[in-house]
């Protein structure tokens, strides 16, 4: 199927597949950034899809988003979501019978598909951390009704395979799951590491959060911060407002140790990486966890909790609390060795993107999955 690869960019020689892609959470924070980075490794392998998205998400993309997905032909569609119309309606208003397949990104899956389907399940965490009490029950039926009718079901770590293995053993899916991993936009390494960089100005710590849900740990790491010097910049790529969490961090004491900024465009995101000392992950539960690639192709190390799809991509840069205390969270903050060697950090991560985090290689699996389905 593959016939060459050149300058990193897999050429396919394969039928040119027909495929549907469910972009509707493109601004949504780990999806949206699965989202955009799956489209992108599809652009490279020279695949366009036609894209799956909202009137009102499309009208809020900014004139950078637009320009990049205006090789995608955008199929509108009005429904949202976690909707009822979603489930039952979606499918009498797209044709696809002009499609070969298509992805859905999320466990969401619409009923009524007359295509072979491929749904992407990053992680229980409506189940196993929720954020209201209903969605445990709610999250369950879905997934499973996902699970049964999908004809390929992508996770992105062992940890989510694991978990979805464990959670719905009633459902036989071993056959149809495949552990593709996230791959990192191949600009975070367009430049190599600066390990000549004065350390004087890495003052800060950094902690990315997509939203302040309760297995963000965001509360724990308020707390935790109490009983460190450090001083941290909180960077909420979700938030519209930042006041409510202003007045949190005042109620604290924090004002003086902790800053929280709203979304940051990548640049500055990149920026708000190179010049930190590490980033913390305080979450109490991920299903992968793009921040932490981000922080090791920048060079930082990354402080973290034993969650398992985390420690599958840690590196011995890395700093793991001993359990998931706020005790044990400031322990590790404290811990952390400022005088990381950013040549070894540098080697170890980037043997982890030859062999895992490519973007040509994601890609290619995924399309293998893909190929497989239209035999």
């Amino acid at each position: 199927m593959i016939t060459q690869q050149t300058a990193g960019v897999t050429n396919y020689s394969a039928r040119n597949l027909k495929i549907l892609f469910d972009a509707r959470k493109i601004l949504d924070g780990g999806i949206g950034q699965y989202v955009k980075n799956t489209l992108l490794g599809l652009k490279r392998a020279g695949i366009y899809p036609e894209i799956l998205i909202n009137s009102d998400v499309y009208s809020n993309l900014s004139d950078y988003q637009l320009n990049w997905l205006e090789d995608f032909n955008p199929v509108f569609e009005p429904s949202k979501s976690y909707s009822l119309n979603e489930y039952l309606r979606l499918a009498s208003r797209i044709d696809f019978s002009k499609y070969d397949l298509a992805h859905f990104p999320h466990y969401t899956l619409p009923f009524k598909i007359n295509i072979p389907t491929v749904v992407t399940v990053h992680d229980l965490i409506h189940i196993t951390h929720p954020e209201k009490f209903y969605y445990p029950l709610v999250a369950r039926r879905l997934i499973g009704s996902a699970l049964k009718r999908a004809d390929r079901v992508v996770t992105v770590s062992k940890a989510s395979a694991d978990s979805l293995c464990k959670e719905f053993k009633t459902i036989n899916i071993e056959k149809k799951l495949t552990v593709i991993p996230n791959s990192i936009n191949p600009d975070w390494l367009e430049s190599k590491i600066d390990n000549s960089a004065n350390d004087a100005k890495k003052s800060y710590y950094l902690s990315i959060f997509s939203n302040l849900k309760p297995h963000k740990g965001y509360q724990d790491l308020l707390c935790a911060l109490k009983n460190t010097n450090c001083i941290v910049k909180l960077v909420g790529l979700g938030l519209k407002d930042i006041s409510y969490h202003t007045r949190l961090i005042e109620k604290h004491g924090l004002s003086k140790q902790v800053e929280i900024l709203g979304p940051v465009n990548e640049h500055t995101l990149k920026d708000l990486y190179k010049n930190a000392t590490a980033l913390i992950i305080p979450s109490l539960a991920e299903g992968f966890c793009l921040p932490l690639i981000e922080a090791h192709a920048t060079g930082i190390p990354v402080v973290m909790r034993p969650i398992p799809a985390l420690l599958e991509n840690a590196l011995n840069s890395d700093i793991v609390t001993s359990d998931f205390s706020i005790e044990a969270l400031a322990n590790a903050i404290n811990a952390l060795d400022r005088s990381v060697n950013k040549l070894n950090l540098e080697n170890d991560f980037l043997k982890q993107v030859n062999n895992k985090f490519n973007i040509d290689l994601v890609t290619t699996e995924l399309i293998n999955l893909y190929e497989g389905i239209c035999e």
